[in-house]
């Protein structure tokens, strides 16, 4: 299934981050996808999960958290 991969950038208050969308042709709903503490968008198991649910006919967008994409390792403190 032939699919477009679009990236995204977003500002935030916690910091500039960013993202990718791929949509197979005839996606019917998009899904978004935030990854866990541990890893970021492009980690094998997002890749897969976003593979999978591309087959389905789903466009998927997944993103970093800022923290990741500023290269850190621990996310954010909580806001108050």
């Amino acid at each position: 299934m032939c699919s477009v991969r679009d990236e995204f950038a977003v500002e935030t208050p916690r910091g500039p981050t960013a993202g990718v969308i791929d949509r197979p042709a005839r996606a019917t709903a998009v899904v978004v996808l935030g990854h866990g503490a541990g890893s970021g968008m492009e980690s094998p198991f997002m890749a897969g999960i976003a593979g999978a649910l591309a087959d389905l006919s789903l466009a998927v967008a997944r993103f970093d958290f800022p923290y990741i994409h500023a290269g850190r390792r621990a996310p954010d403190p909580a806001w108050m």
